[in-house]
């Protein structure tokens, strides 16, 4: 994990994105550390909550399978060295989940790369309510803890 670069020094130079980095595991590690921990004031704290919850950008990308499923989500994409997204999920049970999806130079187009983050959103989404059948995926039954992270990452030449 490393930030070396600021939001205007990597407008002014793309390649200084790649100064910045981290992987999908600690990304979602980190969030769920700030929404959930008391590392923060409960003010900060919620205000980051809000902050997530109403991004505007991405909404093709996690939270795309979860519309109309009641659940909340709470995200933030990126686009600088590839199509990202990190967020954390609460569903209407109060079961909660964060993921972070990563696609680091894609020979796909934004909208592929956009797909390809909602599908795994939904196979996520879909573990975690437990809809998958004994013989689809996974031999046996899972044990999903509350607040459960979920990194992933993708390199496409």
């Amino acid at each position: 994990f490393a930030i070396a670069a600021t939001e205007q020094q990597m407008h002014d130079d793309p390649q200084t994105c790649y100064e910045n980095w981290s992987t999908p595991l600690e990304a979602a590690a980190l969030l769920e550390l700030l929404v959930t921990e008391q590392i923060l004031t409960p003010t900060l704290r919620e205000m980051i909550r809000q902050n997530l919850i109403s991004c505007k950008t991405g909404t093709d990308r996690l939270p795309k399978p979860l519309s109309g499923t009641g659940a909340v989500i709470g995200h933030k994409t990126g686009i600088f060295a590839g199509t990202n997204d990190l967020g954390f999920v609460i569903l209407p049970d109060g079961t909660r989940y964060t993921i972070a999806v990563f696609i680091k130079n894609s020979a796909e187009n934004p909208e592929t790369n956009a797909r390809i983050i909602a599908d795994i959103s939904e196979t996520v989404y879909r573990y975690v309510r437990d809809e998958y059948r004994e013989d689809d995926i996974r031999p046996g039954k899972k044990n999903i803890d509350k607040g459960a992270g979920i990194g992933f990452e993708s390199d496409f030449y």
